[in-house]
């Protein structure tokens, strides 16, 4: 751990704060954080817990739920009072217009939550003022601070259900749960879930190097945290380069495929873990450039990159994965790639598509647990409940 020390801003009683640099590599910063509203009430301003050093964080958004940093929450409840606020001015509708809805999701104690519609998007999603006392809703979005409460900043509304329905509650409170459960339960730990991605990816990654007495067919990407000390990660160039490029197409999806200045990225700290003390400005050139011969990523005159295609290619790929899961079919990573073919200047390395899906699995669909890696056929298959 004293390798990480750089990476943490303050301890307290034993869990880490990283600096606020690195919040991107949280699981929570991904996707909307599904939430009970006592655990959306238990957050806190990023700026309470890290000072003026959070204030760039703050800004965008973030706030802490213990040491993990939220960018967006879903929330659901049973909507229990509603507050138009009307900016018109000479009968002209103003779109800073917005409604104040409470929901409630019976939690606990404190399981009442305040959301911001605008007044578009509450109409769009089929809302009526006055007329709405216990739908239950679906929201989405960012968490801000109203009168001392926290409040959501809706970005996306869905109506679930009119009137009573246990059914479509008991599903919010079971996907909950099993969030809060298989991630929020612990700590965050700066790099824990890249590097167990990294070293259980290493067993695909090295296809052909399989020890005797064991089955090459088959590999569950959740091993025992044994099993995984025991990879033995290669530190060839080519090896190096690869889990170079691996990094950097994490650090992408990690960030919504934004667009990044060439210094920006090469002096990211999380990245520089992945290439040597020496000769670090090479690692980058090679990889960046094994990225564009591929055509994943594309650069500019202002050595401006941008991941659109890498973003076009993971879409693909999530959408690919949900039909083999409904079908049950297996997703075969050659034919996924020979359908792209056209569209890309080389074909991609199987082994880079791969760790597309990995993360897709982990972090997106969050169900890698149940699906195996078959590396003779070069396909993933979904295997059902976990065991």
């Amino acid at each position: 751990m004293e390798t990480k020390r750089k990476y943490i801003h303050h301890n307290d009683n034993g869990r880490l704060y990283y600096l606020p640099e690195h919040f991107t590599f949280a699981p929570t910063s991904l996707a909307p954080v599904p939430l009970l509203n006592v655990d959306l009430n238990d957050t806190k301003n990023v700026m309470s817990v890290y000072g003026s050093a959070g204030f760039s964080r703050y800004s965008e958004g973030y706030v802490m739920l213990n040491n993990y940093p939220l960018k967006e929450v879903k929330v659901c409840g049973k909507i229990i009072g509603e507050t138009y606020k009307d900016f018109d001015m000479a009968g002209r509708t103003n779109s800073k217009n917005y409604i104040m809805v409470e929901i409630d999701d019976c939690s606990g104690n404190n399981s009442t939550a305040l959301v911001k519609v605008r007044e578009a998007l509450y109409l769009l999603s089929g809302l009526r003022f006055g007329e709405n006392y216990g739908c239950f809703i679906a929201v989405c979005g960012s968490v801000s601070e109203y009168q001392k409460r926290a409040m959501v900043n809706a970005n996306s509304v869905q109506m679930l259900s009119r009137q009573n329905n246990l059914d479509v509650e008991f599903n919010w409170w079971n996907q909950t749960l099993k969030y809060r459960q298989k991630v929020l339960s612990e700590p965050w730990v700066l790099g824990r879930d890249y590097v167990q991605i990294l070293q259980s990816f290493n067993s695909v990654v090295h296809e052909n190097e399989v020890q005797p007495d064991t089955d090459p067919d088959v590999i569950s990407i959740h091993s025992d945290d044994e099993e995984l000390q025991e990879i033995e990660i290669k530190t060839t160039v080519e090896d190096r380069r690869f889990e170079l490029c691996l990094a950097i197409i994490f650090h992408f999806l990690n960030n919504g495929c934004e667009n990044i200045t060439l210094v920006d990225l090469s002096t990211n700290g999380h990245l520089l873990e992945f290439a040597p003390p020496s000769g670090i400005a090479q690692y980058f050139a090679d990889a960046i450039g094994e990225l564009r011969d591929y055509g994943l990523l594309n650069m500019d005159k202002n050595e401006v990159i941008c991941p659109q295609a890498l973003y076009q290619l993971a879409i693909g790929a999530k959408l690919r994965l949900e039909n083999s899961k409904l079908q049950n079919r297996p997703f075969k990573l050659t034919e996924f790639l020979n359908s792209f073919r056209p569209i890309y200047a080389a074909n991609i390395d199987h082994k880079l598509l791969n760790g597309v899906v990995t993360w897709l699995l982990d972090y997106d669909l969050c169900d890698i647990g149940q699906w195996n890696y078959d590396s003779k056929e070069k396909s993933w298959r979904y295997a059902g409940r976990e065991t």
